[in-house]
């Protein structure tokens, strides 16, 4: 079983960590997220509908729940579209601004 951030994961999950991290403060758009998740079969569909979206988001929410004692979650911005790895203190500072 895979480990990232100390914490164990399945090899899907961590698949997934490992996509968002390497993605940078930029994230990765969540249809190449989809495709890395899925493989060869995401590329028979060019865009997402409903109940693969919700799939993804499950998948997200199971690691940030894994990643509770760690300090980092995934975060997704711009409409859904785009997830990042971020500190918890950052987006909840963000968060926190935003809505002053």
């Amino acid at each position: 079983m895979p480990i990232r951030l100390d914490m164990p994961m399945s090899e899907t999950k961590a698949r997934i960590f490992d996509a968002v991290e390497r993605a940078g403060q930029h994230g990765i758009p969540r249809d190449d997220l989809w495709r890395l998740y899925c493989g060869w079969r995401a590329q028979q569909h060019r865009r997402l509908h409903d109940g693969q979206r919700h799939v993804l988001k499950v998948q997200i929410s199971q690691i940030n729940a894994l990643l509770v004692g760690c300090g980092y979650r995934i975060h997704c911005g711009c409409n859904g579209a785009t997830y990042r790895l971020r500190k918890r203190e950052t987006f909840f500072a963000e968060n926190t601004m935003s809505a002053v």
